[in-house]
């Protein structure tokens, strides 16, 4: 349970000058949208907000795998911060193993993991 007073230390974070213009920027309507240059703390507490703000499926595009495990634990606690999403609509889809050219199938973990999501991924469901 996030105490009261912490949640307002992070709501104060919508009301920044730099978080207003990414707030105008995302509402600009049809078209990819992109926003850089944050560290990776900020990427925690700034991702939901963003969500939140654009009313649209978002999707977080990282490097490898291992970025992306990185990513989803510190993305989830953003989330229970700053009270923006439920954690439970942050979801990791991982990357194959192999490439389509290689004529090989992608490990079967992977798929697993893969198939659920694949499957059920409808807009309002999740939201990373």
């Amino acid at each position: 349970m996030i105490l009261p007073f912490v949640r307002e230390v992070f709501a104060e974070l919508e009301h920044s000058s730099g978080f207003e213009r990414v707030t105008r920027h995302l509402s600009l309507g049809a078209g990819r949208r992109r926003v850089s240059g944050l560290t990776a703390t900020a990427r925690s507490l700034y991702l939901p907000l963003m969500a939140r703000a654009a009313k649209q499926l978002v999707t977080i595009v990282v490097a490898d795998n291992k970025a992306a495990e990185a990513l989803e634990p510190m993305l989830k606690a953003g989330c229970e911060l700053t009270g923006a999403i439920d954690p439970a609509r942050v979801v990791r889809l991982p990357a194959h193993d192999v490439l389509p050219f290689e004529n090989l199938s992608p490990h079967p973990d992977l798929q697993e993991q893969r198939a659920p999501l694949c499957g059920s991924w409808r807009p309002g469901r999740s939201t990373f």
